[in-house]
């Protein structure tokens, strides 16, 4: 149960972070994370899913070195469903193709980030019938980006702008615009169904 527990801490973290979080060895995780790969899922208990989340744990920060763990929503608790040892379009297919039928047709929404090889095996496994759902913080993050790039394209400096600094002077107006926009998109992350009111 403690196992599962940290990997479940696992979700949306690095084991760095964790190891800090739990008060747990670095090289323990390692070992929770080595025992958990590839074990086969036992599905015999499993009768309602309804939400699976694809997530992946760098294994060492900085390094194209992942995991991916696979939760289930069932009733009120997540759970592992399962760790692969890599994040492949592959190897996550394997698993998702290798659900009982009967367990894939309560399954309606698939939970991911924004990498292509989750939302790729979840479309050719579920096809159509399950939504893929991108996670909020990927999002949110790739709007920003995207602002943000303009914002230095225009020659903006920093977005400190607030509603009573408005000026609106044709020069500076798009960039008083933009700087507002990623404020409110920046409290999006943390207040995610927040009204963006310009």
């Amino acid at each position: 149960m403690y196992e599962k527990q940290i990997l479940l801490s696992l979700v949306n973290s690095t084991v760095q972070d964790t190891s800090i979080k739990e008060d747990i060895g670095y090289e323990a995780i390692m070992g929770i994370i080595d025992r958990s790969i590839e074990r086969d899922s036992n599905w015999e208990d499993v009768t309602n899913l309804e939400v699976i989340g694809l997530d992946e744990i760098s294994l060492k920060k900085g390094h194209r070195d992942f995991v991916a763990i696979i939760t289930g929503r069932m009733e009120t608790e997540t759970v592992i469903l399962g760790v692969l040892p890599d994040r492949k379009k592959a190897t996550v297919k394997a698993f998702l193709s290798g659900i009982p039928q009967r367990v894939r047709q309560t399954i309606h929404s698939v939970c991911t980030d924004m990498y292509e090889g989750f939302v790729h095996a979840a479309k050719e496994v579920f096809g159509k019938r399950v939504k893929i759902v991108m996670d909020r913080f990927h999002v949110a993050k790739r709007y920003r980006s995207g602002l943000d790039s303009l914002r230095k394209s225009e020659g903006c400096g920093s977005y400190t702008a607030t509603p009573q600094t408005l000026v609106f002077q044709p020069p500076i107006a798009p960039c008083l615009v933009i700087s507002l926009f990623l404020q409110k998109a920046a409290a999006m992350v943390v207040e995610p169904w927040a009204s963006l009111r310009i």
